[in-house]
């Protein structure tokens, strides 16, 4: 199979390429070995690298549980909630938007057609008094937690934006995975509390708490 090409674009760093195409952000020393004379540190956007073979991506390894985390009976119990059309806002929305502590709770930003996967995530770990990003980007939670080496049934997983410049991505949680996709039980999903099927090359990272 042939190396797949990448073209480099603002943001990008090998060990989030890594992660994205090739499950893990250990690997991003296969990348530079396919690409000589490439500086991990001065990534020059609009430049073209390859990417090793197996940037298909086979599953990457699941980590295994004897119980669901205790935060997912929260998490499923909110399964349904959908914005409201029109003027109105679901107030059960607006709520999780105040577990995000940089929406300014008295303007107009703090509704239900304000992004809010982050914030539904952020609400749900409140529930079990567990402190998430408190932030209402999906790209807070890149860093948050431990990293996990592969889907987890109630890890948060983290994924880039679908197009450049597509705003800081999604988040949610890992309810379940196959070969070629990850299930995300997560928030501002087609404007509801839903599970969708995302490719895992979409996937940033899969979190866990600290």
């Amino acid at each position: 199979m042939t190396p797949t090409a990448h073209t480099i674009r603002r943001g990008d760093t090998l060990a989030g390429l890594a992660a994205r195409y090739l499950g893990s952000t250990a690997r991003w020393r296969e990348i530079t070995a396919l690409n000589r004379g490439l500086n991990p540190r001065r990534l020059q956007i609009g430049d073209r690298i390859l990417i090793p073979s197996d940037a298909q991506l086979a599953p990457p390894q699941p980590v295994t549980d004897t119980k669901p985390p205790r935060w997912m009976k929260a998490a499923i119990s909110e399964h349904g909630q959908r914005e409201v059309r029109g003027s109105g806002d679901n107030p059960r929305i607006v709520e999780y938007h105040h577990a995000s502590d940089n929406l300014d709770s008295t303007a107009a930003q703090e509704n239900d057609s304000t992004p809010w996967c982050s914030s539904f995530v952020n609400w749900v770990f409140e529930q079990e008094g567990i402190t998430g990003t408190r932030h209402a980007l999906a790209s807070s939670w890149r860093t948050w937690g431990r990293e996990l080496p592969g889907p987890r049934y109630g890890a948060v997983v983290v994924f880039y934006p679908g197009t450049a410049g597509g705003g800081s991505g999604h988040v949610g949680f890992v309810v379940d995975w196959d070969d070629t996709h990850v299930y995300c039980l997560g928030g501002n999903q087609s404007d509801a509390v839903n599970i969708i099927r995302m490719r895992y090359s979409r996937v940033h990272s899969y979190r866990w708490p600290s």
